[in-house]
């Protein structure tokens, strides 16, 4: 495997090695589509993310410029061209059109060649591409996308970088994968608080959406304490009829409901 590893050319080994860290099965053509269309690098690489390991290194923006146009067109046949490289030396399998497999035993070598410091940057690679596979927009179109793009999720593991950890645990929450996704919030809350301060705009959004979490999994005094705690901070900095005060009224008001508190919640007057 390593004498057909070298013989691949750049980009066939820039795919495999971000396909060594994502599912052996369901790595379809539509995921690196995504990806690689709606690829910007400077929404992961701006401050506080770019002490991450988890930004595009050079040999996945290089992956990004032969797969698309200056017009951010697909190059569908370049993407084609690479992956029959790399079934060429059997290191790939397309068992349906434009959804590829790799064998256990070569997607564990894959992965097991690399030096640590080799890992770490086709990991993060490979959690990027998933980053920009997923839509910006959280409406109906996000939940089938997600689903596709579970297994892989899953595979790469949890994320560092914020912006990767907020975009992955929209992600769960559309699978119905709501301890995943509370594992991610309660990360996104502590780093946020720790790196940013208690009462930056970032900080009080991630509080308020844990908070949400926690009310939709029933732990209503968990919620009940963060909700508190982000509107008393939103009243102080942003005043009362601010929309984002609002909204916290709102999910505390939900709250106080659904423990059966409706004087409580009435008085929020939403």
């Amino acid at each position: 495997w390593e004498i057909s590893y070298d013989a691949l050319d750049p980009i066939a080994r820039t795919l495999l090695d971000i396909c060594a860290f994502l599912y052996r099965e369901g790595i379809t053509e539509e995921i690196f589509f995504r990806a690689v269309t709606s690829f910007d690098p400077s929404r992961l690489e701006r401050k506080p993310n770019a002490e991450h390991s988890e930004i595009p290194s050079e040999a996945l923006k290089a992956l990004v410029r032969h797969l698309r146009d200056d017009s951010s067109t697909w190059n569908k046949v370049g993407f084609i061209d690479s992956m029959h490289n790399l079934r060429s030396y059997s290191l790939v399998q397309e068992p349906f059109k434009g959804v590829f497999s790799i064998h256990p035993l070569v997607h564990q070598w894959a992965s097991d060649r690399m030096t640590p410091s080799q890992c770490d940057e086709s990991r993060g690679d490979a959690l990027c591409v998933l980053y920009y596979a997923l839509p910006p927009v959280k409406d109906d179109a996000h939940i089938p996308v997600s689903r596709m793009l579970l297994p892989h999720l899953d595979s790469c593991g949890i994320p560092t970088n914020i912006e990767i950890a907020r975009e992955f645990a929209w992600a769960y929450n559309a699978c119905g994968r709501w301890t995943n996704e509370e594992s991610l919030r309660e990360y996104l809350v502590e780093w946020c608080t720790r790196n940013l301060g208690s009462d930056h705009d970032a900080t009080l959004e991630d509080i308020h959406r844990l908070g949400w979490t926690y009310y939709t999994r029933g732990r209503l005094e968990d919620a009940e304490k963060l909700q508190i705690e982000v509107l008393e901070a939103r009243r102080r900095l942003l005043g009362d009829e601010d929309h984002d005060t609002l909204s916290s009224m709102s999910h505390l008001a939900s709250t106080y409901r659904q423990q059966g508190r409706y004087k409580e919640a009435e008085k929020l007057g939403v």
